[in-house]
């Protein structure tokens, strides 16, 4: 299993094989997830399962490693994974403050796209921004993934 950290570029091919029509696509996907390091790529691994349209027994099937872990860090894969869990998951596993920002920043599209969706189609620009505040008492602990 690789160390390999995903890019975003990587991320963002990801995303599109996972939301492919074809299952080839989605197979391929899913296999490539299964054979990087879960906790390395945590938080990508997180908003996949949350954003692309890949049934649950592909993942069962074709990632059966990455979807046991998934359990492991409190994510109920039979339902539908929202933010507020991806949150709780990553900070509890001690992701870094650039995974972190990362999520954060994919939030802010979603809230962004949500706006716009609700109709609110007449606002020309609007900018959503969400730092992460700096403090090094978090008490938060670390599990074994």
């Amino acid at each position: 299993m690789k160390k390999e950290k995903l890019t975003i570029e990587q991320y963002e091919s990801l995303t599109a094989m996972l939301n492919s029509n074809t299952i080839e696509d989605k197979v391929l996907g899913l296999t490539t997830i299964e054979n990087l390091d879960f906790k390395t790529n945590l938080t990508m691994f997180l908003l996949l399962k949350k954003k692309t349209d890949v049934s649950l027994d592909l993942w069962k099937k074709h990632a059966t490693k990455t979807t046991n872990k998934f359990k492991k860090v409190g994510i109920q894969i039979e339902k539908h994974v929202t933010y507020k869990e991806i949150l709780k998951a990553i900070v509890k596993n001690k992701q870094s403050e650039k995974e972190i920002q990362f999520f954060l920043d994919d939030f802010s599209k979603h809230l962004f796209k949500t706006i716009e969706d609700l109709g609110f189609d007449f606002i020309e620009d609007t900018q959503i921004t969400i730092k992460l505040k700096k403090n090094d008492k978090t008490g938060i602990t670390s599990e074994s993934i």
